[in-house]
């Protein structure tokens, strides 16, 4: 019961379009729980596929009552707490009969006989390693590009012929209609296709800064999982 004294409200953003809905947020939850923390508010769920509105708006109305509901709370629990501080008379002096080594003992005893409660440090899951030498220099901008964990095959090069926007430019939801130029790929009814844009030099650039990665931006990496 580590976090036993946390008190949380909790409002998860997902898509169920996408494998493991709230995954991130339902993770979060389960281990506030397993360490002892509460909720003072419903714990909800919004759906950006069907409309975050519909759960975020609700949510946000009842959490203000909620958190006035807790606030007086731990407001009455203060008082009573400084009630009875106030009741009590704090001696400062130490028994004649004790020693500093009979002292140093027993709060050894005492320790060694409370229950540690602190959470475990959580394993990492992923390292980057960096070669020591470049990368060869090549000239052509069209490398094969191998494919992405959840794809079926690499990435193929496309053309944007047309964009059509299919609701209005006021919906919560934006719907857009995308004709593409490329090779042909196997797929059928329901499959997700990704589109991956193009950097700019520019974007890299300020990339490389932001992840503070310039002295080995050239080198070649390897992730490990």
């Amino acid at each position: 019961d580590h976090l036993a004294h946390v008190r949380f409200a909790l409002l998860g953003l997902g898509d169920t379009n996408y494998n493991q809905f709230c995954a991130g947020p339902k993770a979060l939850l389960r281990r506030l729980e397993e360490l002892g923390a509460t909720s003072f508010h419903q714990v909800a769920w919004a759906d950006d596929g069907t409309g975050l509105e519909e759960v975020v708006e609700p949510w946000i109305e009842g959490l203000w009552g909620a958190l006035g509901t807790v606030m007086e709370k731990v407001e009455d629990a203060g008082n009573e707490t400084k009630k009875v501080a106030d009741d009590i008379k704090i001696e400062n002096t130490v028994s004649d009969k004790m020693t500093a080594g009979d002292s140093l003992t027993a709060s050894l005893s005492s320790l060694s006989l409370s229950p540690l409660t602190l959470p475990p440090c959580p394993k990492s899951y992923i390292s980057i390693s960096y070669s020591s030498s470049s990368p060869p220099t090549t000239t052509t901008s069209s490398l094969p590009l191998s494919p992405f964990p959840s794809s079926s095959g690499p990435p193929l090069s496309a053309k944007v012929l047309h964009c059509n926007l299919l609701t209005s430019k006021t919906a919560v939801k934006l719907y857009y209609e995308v004709m593409l130029e490329c090779p042909s790929f196997e797929h059928q009814a329901g499959d997700t296709v990704s589109i991956i844009c193009h950097n700019t030099e520019e974007e890299v650039k300020q990339l490389c800064s932001r992840l503070e990665l310039a002295n080995v931006w050239d080198k070649e990496c390897s992730l490990a999982i």
